[in-house]
């Protein structure tokens, strides 16, 4: 076989379970890749839905899955190629630590569990499934591509025995599987089942699907595996290890993991841990070292009599000190409540908050605290105390509220309330794990001096995080690994860029990137970081300026390629320049498809430029949901009847369907957003009272009860609404407290609102510039040319604007247009018609609607009239 598709096959890689593997070259993107050629099976669709499914899904420990295709009637899945040993064959060597051991183990749970949560199970966990890179890292291969267990004459009762089990097996699977080796892989006619019987959960085995407990079952038996050498039940043969693991669990297993392993390895699912947990875990007993070796001791003793200090046992004395106490507790951490404004356009990540806070009772002084993470509840928590609560802000400062409870007895152990600054985070994070302290082991405290190997340890948790984009569960983190070691130059550059991205205050963004650029090495990378900080505070152009003669250095110290392409592409991106961005986020995802950030704006401008192909690609990539794909084919009738809630009533929007439950729902909303839909339809009815008065109830509300940052970020729709409809007095109102929160720079959306409210206004002083990005210079020159009595001009300034849309499809814009055109301008009816199949749905387009509608009706309308007089 010389090619499989367009690929070309460089040689065979062996058998993976569910077909054979090859390598294979990428002539497109000039890569190597491998290929997995599927058997022919009846159920081929499900298997194709799972492994589309896998390639939405991005995750370091996760083989990453490039195109799902067909060749010469057989499926192939295209996935990375990864070049390193199976876990198989990492046990097989005995070269491995134990610590190095458990540590491949908890990388496998914390990409498991990333999986589950996006509703993926595995179903065939076990050593061969495992690679460890040569580069370094953990990846977990045929992930959600292994299929239920389904045998159609099988008995499903649990009450059944091992022998109706077996008897099954003797009847369904070919003679040398039934008596053969333990790791026998079956792949029967018309029964089929894969899965590794060794592997296997009881539940599984009698017939019943796959969960994700049984993935921790598979688990289980790895990490068995990995800390004994063996496996846990004794059978030589298929059929005993059916028997053994349904009638009962393995020998409890004597280590310091083997309570954590019984339970992973419980014949009740229901008492099986999350993965969150055995990930921590793992963790955390293989960072639990033994008494130190021998040698460190003869170091220690050599120092001590070097000083002069011999005398009296001193070394004993410090030998002693250097052992750890005995554990002195288990702690349990649940998520915490958040109520907290000013933090950016997301709440914090209450599960990483947790993490944090385990970590950081872990590192008290004066006492040896074992913490997990767990639900809300104490229910089937294996801890002495549980800790839960609350954080808010009051008063403008962060208040914690902290309960320990005690497991055994539900009782209240202790309730404490601790107050810091409201940017104060992290602190407050430690002020809680000193109280925690406090109450479970009088006199342990955290050690607040600097730490660098704390901060590295929170830094190595938050970066696979922030590289799979999830920046507001990232930021904790990286917070925390500031707040160990304020010299860490990657903490603070890489908690700039999390705090850039998830919007929070200007003031956390500069201080974050100051601290960076003061730490940063000279050379490409200090220039790397000084264009991040002018992208970060809002001159595009200047970092632009800064970043383009970095892409010619190459070799030591140059700066890493996908962090230099990816900020051109933001700075291309938000000063307007957007084939040239989009160019750019290519360039990033063909060295890297896994980085994630650089997706986002790629299939925006593919959805929005209506490109479906690159539009399904970089929304895989991203992970997102394809019914934005279906919006760019404009495929809205098949979206009304089976897309996801929001994106059905949208396309229903577009249809004309304005009689649904949806649009109730909005209208009855008493948020911004829900006034937009309030104002749009209003204007639609041709009811410009109504809708001022719904503008006016919804501001007054919003300006009560919300802080400034809260309203600066729900004003989009409702601004675009307004701006659309040419409501000028309450475009003046949303102007005006833009202009009141752009101190520092312009807020959110300021100078776009201001200039297209000059047009509605004819007001020169609205047309402001300072600040402005590439792309508002131009809507400013278009505006400016408007108020001068030039409309030729305007219009063909805005025209050029409305060609290379932004992702809110530039609602205000093209109004804008429509105003300047003459009438039976065919521009206008090009406009219009592009309306019947938006990429994006706004409740602008009801605006625009009916002002299409209104210049059929009305063609004798004059362009040089001013708005207030239409």
């Amino acid at each position: 076989m010389d090619r499989i598709g367009r690929y070309r096959v460089v040689r065979p890689l062996g058998h993976g379970g569910m077909g054979h593997v090859f390598l294979v070259h990428d002539p497109t993107l000039e890569r190597d890749v491998a290929i997995k050629l599927l058997h022919r099976e009846p159920t081929r669709t499900s298997l194709r839905d799972e492994a589309r499914a896998l390639a939405a899904l991005s995750h370091p420990g996760i083989v990453t899955v490039y195109e799902i295709g067909e060749h010469e009637d057989q499926d192939f899945i295209a996935m990375e190629y990864l070049p390193g040993r199976s876990l198989r064959e990492v046990l097989a060597s005995k070269t491995s630590t134990r610590e190095e051991l458990l540590a491949i183990c908890a990388a496998v749970a914390r990409a498991v569990d990333a999986a589950h949560a996006a509703g993926i199970l595995h179903r065939d966990i076990k050593p061969e499934n495992v690679v460890v890179a040569k580069g370094g890292g953990i990846k977990v291969v045929d992930f959600g591509l292994a299929r239920h267990l389904e045998h159609t004459d099988r008995p499903t009762s649990r009450a059944i025995t091992a022998n109706d089990v077996i008897e099954v097996f003797r009847r369904t699977l070919p003679p040398d599987s039934a008596f053969g080796g333990v790791d026998t892989e079956v792949s029967a006619g018309t029964q089929t089942m894969f899965g590794t019987p060794a592997y296997m959960a009881p539940e599984v085995l009698l017939g019943e699907p796959s969960t994700k407990a049984s993935d921790i079952y598979a688990l289980g038996v790895t990490v068995y595996e990995c800390l004994t050498g063996r496996r846990p039940y004794t059978a030589i043969s298929l059929l005993e290890v059916i028997a053994q693991t349904i009638d009962g669990p393995p020998p409890t297993l004597d280590d310091p993991l083997g309570p954590l392993v019984d339970r992973m390895l419980a014949r009740d699912p229901a008492q099986r841990p999350s993965l969150a947990e055995v990930s921590r875990g793992l963790t955390r007993t293989a960072t639990v070292a033994p008494p130190p070796p021998p040698r460190r001791w003869l170091r220690l003793m050599g120092a001590v009599a070097a000083a002069g200090l011999v005398a009296g046992g001193s070394w004993m004395l410090a030998r002693h000190q250097a052992t750890p106490p005995p554990v002195t507790a288990s702690v349990a951490i649940a998520p915490f409540t958040f109520d907290v404004k000013g933090y950016g356009v997301e709440p914090p990540h209450a599960e990483a908050v947790a993490e944090v806070l385990s970590r950081l009772v872990g590192e008290v002084r004066g006492a040896h605290l074992i913490a997990t993470t767990t639900g809300s509840s104490d229910a089937g928590v294996s801890a002495t105390y549980l800790v839960h609560g609350t954080i808010a802000t009051a008063r403008g400062e962060l208040r914690a509220t902290l309960d320990v409870v005690e497991v055994a007895t539900h009782a209240p152990v202790a309730t404490h309330v601790i107050e810091r600054p409201a940017s104060e985070l992290a602190p407050l994070l430690d002020d809680v794990t000193d109280e925690i302290a406090r109450v479970i082991a009088p006199g342990a405290s955290l050690d607040r001096s600097r730490n660098p190997m704390r901060a590295q340890m929170f830094a190595r948790l938050g970066a696979p995080v922030l590289e799979a984009g999830h920046f507001t569960e990232a930021r904790p983190y990286f917070e925390q690994a500031v707040d160990a070691d304020p010299k860490m130059f990657d903490g603070w550059y890489e908690l700039g860029l999390v705090l850039a991205w998830m919007d929070a205050s200007d003031a956390e963004v500069r201080v974050a990137t100051e601290h960076a650029l003061a730490l940063a090495p000279p050379g490409p990378k200090h220039e790397l970081v000084r264009g991040v900080r002018a992208f970060v505070a809002g001159d595009t152009s200047g970092a632009r300026a800064i970043l383009e003669p970095l892409e010619s250095v190459s070799g030591p110290g140059a700066p890493d390629p996908r962090e230099l392409y990816y900020y051109l592409g933001e700075s291309n991106w938000h000063d307007g320049r957007h084939a040239a961005a989009f160019a750019y986020f290519e360039k990033v995802l063909k060295r890297d498809p896994r980085f994630k950030p650089a997706t986002v704006h790629a299939w925006q401008y593919a959805v929005v430029h209506q490109d479906v192909a690159a539009a399904r690609y970089y929304i895989g990539l991203a992970g997102d949901t394809e019914d934005w794909a279906e919006h760019a084919a404009g495929n809205y009738a098949q979206l009304a009847t089976s897309g996801t809630r929001e994106h059905a009533f949208e396309a229903k929007l577009v249809l004309g369907q304005l009689d649904g439950p949806e649009l109730g729902e909005k209208l009855a909303a008493t948020d911004l957003d829900g006034a937009s839909y309030q104002v749009a339809l209003a204007i639609a009815r041709g009811d410009r009272a109504a809708a001022k008065a719904a503008f006016a109830t919804a501001w007054a509300r919003a300006i009560a009860n919300l802080d400034p940052d809260s309203v600066i970020y729900a004003l989009d729709n409702l601004g675009e609404v307004v701006l659309s409809a040419e409501l000028t007095d309450e475009a003046r109102t949303i102007v005006a407290f833009l202009a009141a929160h752009s101190k520092q720079r312009p807020a959110r959306n300021y100078l776009r609102f201001s200039i297209l409210t000059t047009q509605l206004a004819r007001d020169p002083a609205l047309l402001v510039r300072d600040h402005a990005s590439e792309r508002m210079r131009s809507l400013a020159d278009a505006i400016a040319s408007s108020l001068a009595g030039d409309h030729t001009a305007a219009a063909a300034g805005l025209h050029a604007l409305v060609d290379d849309p932004t992702f809110s499809y530039d609602y205000p814009e093209r109004a804008a247009l429509l105003r300047e055109l003459a009438p039976g301008d065919k521009t206008a009816a090009t406009l219009c018609a592009a309306l019947d199949a938006p990429p994006i749905v706004h409740p602008a387009l009801l605006v625009l609607r009916a002002e299409c509608q209104r210049r059929v009706q009305r063609p004798d309308q004059r362009p040089d009239q001013r708005p207030d007089q239409r």
